[in-house]
């Protein structure tokens, strides 16, 4: 019986990761989660997880927390903190996360830097990715990923981000590779208070992913969001609050066939990057 139990189980976990295998990884934050995970043309601190590109343009040190929840499984539920760090030149950011339980679990510690020149912002991260099943035992590896964020217009930026560049294996022996997937996308803001995206997705072993988000501030530091993404076919909704040093993010996401999933995220901003006047100062 436990053993049927447990293959019964083994099958749940492998549909879904098929169901999610064009959209791995998925962004960080419930802002991303808001706008149907279309964020690589961001540069908040969310993208030391999202676009390692983008991070270029943080100016104050974060402190990032992160919670998901997949359709209600408590075996893919998903726990993430990072920190992020101006320094003199560039942005230093650190991440760790953890997704599910005994029975599978993935975890990752990141390290990303971002570096802005004129405006092209540049970024890369480094993973350890260590994966583990119940009477299979753990894998790891080390993968790559780099980006770019450039702001073509004062309202249209581009992003463009690959995961996995080095086409990193788990298991080399049964050729068990991480799957590499590429992002590029559009930011438009045609008003202070709105922001339209759009982004394709592209595993090199599947079918495209098409996503396209809506973010409003309705008033003062209150932003609704919403967005839509095929392939599997999601909807989004969010909403975000921003007092003075805090912004506290909520989004949910539903799928056709397997229902809601949740993210609450919380960022804390703390110092503010030195300038070069400052640096000099005693």
């Amino acid at each position: 019986m436990k053993r049927l139990l447990f293959f019964s189980s083994l099958l749940v976990i492998l549909s879904i990761r098929i169901v999610f295998a064009s959209g791995e990884p998925n962004p960080a934050g419930a802002r991303a989660w808001g706008l149907a995970n279309c964020a690589v043309t961001f540069t908040d601190p969310w993208s030391v997880w999202n676009n390692p590109g983008g991070l270029a343009y943080s100016e104050y040190s974060h402190l990032l927390a992160n919670y998901n929840i997949r359709y209600g499984m408590s075996g893919f539920q998903t726990m993430a903190v990072a920190y992020v760090h101006p320094l003199s030149k560039g942005v230093l950011g650190a991440t760790l996360s953890r997704l599910g339980d005994e029975l599978y679990n993935e975890t990752t510690a990141g390290i990303s830097y971002g570096y802005l020149w004129k405006n092209i912002s540049m970024g890369l991260r480094v993973n350890y990715l260590q994966t583990g099943m119940q009477e299979v035992g753990k894998k790891q590896t080390v993968l790559f990923e780099i980006g770019t964020v450039v702001q073509l217009l004062p309202q249209l930026s581009a992003g463009v981000h690959i995961y996995n560049v080095s086409q990193s294996k788990l298991d080399a022996s049964t050729n068990e590779r991480i799957p590499t997937i590429m992002k590029a996308g559009l930011a438009y803001k045609p008003h202070t208070k709105l922001i339209w995206t759009v982004e394709l997705e592209k595993d090199i072993d599947f079918a495209g992913t098409f996503r396209t988000g809506l973010e409003y501030e309705i008033v003062k530091n209150l932003r609704l969001r919403t967005g839509i993404a095929s392939r599997p076919q999601l909807y989004s909704f969010g909403i975000g609050f921003s007092p003075k040093k805090l912004q506290l993010d909520y989004s949910f996401q539903t799928h056709s066939t397997l229902g809601l999933s949740h993210n609450l995220s919380l960022s804390i901003r703390l110092l503010k990057k030195k300038t070069t006047d400052e640096s000099t100062k005693s």
